[in-house]
C-alpha cells in the first residue's frame, strides 16, 4: 500500500467521525447548553439574584450539567463506567476546552493584529478581530471536545487511557 493510499484511508477515517450523526447531535447540544448558559445567568444577574460574575458563572456550570446529561442519555451510549466518573471526565475535558479557547483566541487575535486586520467587513457590517477569533478558537475546539468527550468522557477515562498509552510504550521499548 502506498503512503498516499493510507493517509487517505486516514484523512477519510477523521472525516467519518465528524461527519455523524453522533457529532450532529453534538453541536445540537452544545448550541442548547450556550442557551441554558445565556438564559440561566441572565435570569440570576437581571433579577438581582446573583452578583453579575457569579450569575453567569452559575450559568455556564448548569450548561455544562445540561451538555453532560444530554450527551450522556441521548448521543453516547458507552455504560462502562459510572455515570459520576464520566462526568468529572467530563468537567475536566471541557475545563480544558475553556482553557484552549481562551489561549487559542488570544493567539489567533494576535496573528489578525500581526497582519494589521483589526476588523472585516460583510455588506454594511464591521465584525472585530476579536468576534473572528474567538469564533475560529471555539470552531477550533470544538473538534477538539468532541473528540475529546467521544474517547475519554464517554469512554473507558483519562486514567485508562494514560495507562493504555503507558502499556504500549513500555512494550515498544521492550522490543527494541
Amino acid at each position: 500500500m502506498e503512503s498516499s493510499e493510507i493517509l487517505t484511508e486516514e484523512a477519510s477515517a477523521m472525516l467519518d467521525i465528524f461527519v455523524s450523526r453522533q457529532f450532529a447531535r453534538f453541536l445540537l447540544f452544545g448550541g442548547i447548553s450556550a442557551l441554558v448558559t445565556i438564559a440561566c445567568g441572565y435570569v440570576l444577574y437581571s433579577t438581582g439574584a446573583l452578583p453579575y460574575t457569579l450569575a453567569v458563572f452559575v450559568g455556564a456550570v448548569s450548561s455544562i450539567i445540561v451538555n453532560f446529561l444530554l450527551n450522556y442519555w441521548f448521543n453516547f451510549n458507552y455504560r462502562g463506567r459510572k455515570a459520576l466518573s464520566q462526568f468529572n471526565t467530563f468537567f475536566a475535558v471541557a475545563g480544558m476546552g475553556t482553557l484552549l479557547t481562551a489561549g487559542l483566541a488570544k493567539l489567533f487575535l494576535s496573528a489578525l493584529h500581526a497582519l494589521d486586520r483589526y476588523a472585516f467587513g460583510i455588506g454594511n457590517h464591521a465584525i472585530s478581530s476579536e468576534f473572528v477569533a474567538q469564533v475560529l478558537a471555539v470552531g477550533l475546539v470544538t473538534l477538539y471536545s468532541y473528540a475529546a468527550h467521544k474517547y475519554l468522557s464517554f469512554n473507558e477515562g483519562i486514567c485508562a487511557a494514560f495507562r493504555r498509552i503507558y502499556v504500549l510504550m513500555t512494550k515498544k521499548r521492550g522490543l527494541k
